[in-house]
């Protein structure tokens, strides 16, 4: 992943940042740490492509992004898993929902709308197991433990560790204890 001199704004506001660069070689992990409004969202959503950079060049490769706001679809728990990886094996949905620490009943259980007969806990969990079922090479974590107890944090944490080996990885949160392992870490003060 490489940003080279980029602008992050939206349309018809002044810039959030101008001229960042960040280098992140194949397989490191960053983590970037920020106060609420530092611009931490706008920058994963630029590096997901979700977001124009306004000036600059921005290089990178296939990603998959858990964005902020835990988005759950009014559909069945195996729907929703199969979004990040649509050949995954039942084996490798329950695999995954065990390494999230989550225990469904059935693969086939229905969500609600917006995953409302899920806690916030679980829905972020099933959000993140999505994400990690995602073979893509970039890996974009914003705020990835939001409505997690300490430990049920520090558990899932610990099984990232595996499931994200050889992955890039950028994981963004406001403070150090809400991000996943990383080999160094970025402070915004913007």
């Amino acid at each position: 992943l490489l940003a080279d001199n980029i602008t992050v704004k939206h349309a018809g506001y002044a810039p959030l940042f101008t001229r960042f660069n960040l280098e992140i070689e194949d397989g490191k992990r960053i983590g970037i740490l920020g106060h609420s409004g530092s611009g931490k969202s706008s920058l994963a959503d630029v590096l997901a492509g979700l977001l124009p950079v306004a000036q600059g060049s921005l290089a990178r490769r296939d990603c998959v992004y858990l964005t902020q706001k835990t988005v759950l679809f009014e559909d069945t728990l195996r729907a929703n898993l199969l979004l990040g990886s649509p050949e995954a094996s039942e084996t490798e949905l329950w695999s995954m929902l065990e390494q999230m620490a989550t225990e469904p009943d059935q693969l086939d259980t229905w969500l609600g709308s917006a995953g409302s007969r899920l806690s916030g806990g679980e829905a972020r969990r099933v959000a993140l197991a999505r994400v990690l079922l995602n073979p893509a090479p970039l890996v974009i974590l914003d705020e990835p433990f939001t409505g997690l107890d300490a430990e049920t944090r520090s558990r899932i944490a610990k099984r990232m560790e595996s499931l994200l080996e050889g992955k890039t990885v950028v994981s963004l949160a406001h403070g150090s204890d809400a991000l996943p392992g990383t080999d160094r870490v970025i402070y915004l003060s913007g």
